[in-house]
């Protein structure tokens, strides 16, 4: 695990965990709008830096399990597609899409509770796949519709295929065998929990 802008800033530290055998980052990259980044206080995430230390990564043979977060007060709903766009284009190996999640003992809980936007206090439905606050700039339902759209798009086959190939000229057999079978696994366990928030949200009539 590490933080993007750090890891594309320092070529060194690449070499040498690239030396050691390290094949790959998790990063949370949470968004590509910097509005979004701002509002959570992460100044160490510069998303116009983001598509070089992505390079710079795949240079030294490492792949990108990058993490993405939608429901951001400052999102509208353009930053599924996006969100999208960003991940092909730069190819991001194994992309994570997760809902926002206002924990309990949060101040993005109390401040959503506060304004009346908390749906839901079934804290096991508190696991990012589930909407369970009033977003600001679209509905419950657009926000998971979106979310499982875009997921389900970055996880078609097709997707699959095309990041296995590129995997394999840039990052090697064996890195690109590692996050491909991640990559299918993460579709089997995003369809599994999108049908669960599906029903949820319906259940619920939001």
């Amino acid at each position: 695990m590490g933080n993007i802008n750090t890891l594309g800033n320092d070529e060194e530290f690449l070499k040498v965990s690239s030396d050691a055998g390290c094949i790959s980052w998790f990063v949370g990259l949470e968004s590509i709008n910097p509005d979004s980044i701002k509002s959570m206080g992460k100044s160490s995430n510069k998303v116009k830096e983001y598509p070089l230390s992505i390079k710079k990564m795949h240079d030294y043979g490492m792949y990108i399990q990058g993490s993405f977060i939608f429901g951001f007060d400052t999102d509208t709903k353009d930053v599924f597609d996006n969100t999208l766009d960003f991940v092909k284009k730069y190819d991001v190996d194994h992309p994570l899409f997760n809902i926002l999640t206002p924990y309990p003992g949060t101040r993005l809980f109390d401040r959503l509770e506060k304004e009346g936007r908390i749906l839901s206090k079934n804290w096991a439905r508190y696991n990012m796949h589930n909407v369970v606050f009033k977003p600001k700039n679209m509905t419950p339902e657009e926000l998971l519709e979106e979310t499982v759209r875009v997921t389900y798009e970055v996880y078609s086959y097709p997707n699959l295929i095309r990041r296995t190939i590129k995997g394999l000229n840039v990052l090697g057999l064996y890195a690109s065998s590692v996050f491909t079978s991640q990559n299918l696994k993460r579709r089997t366990d995003y369809y599994f929990n999108c049908k669960l928030a599906y029903s949820y949200i319906n259940k619920m009539g939001i």
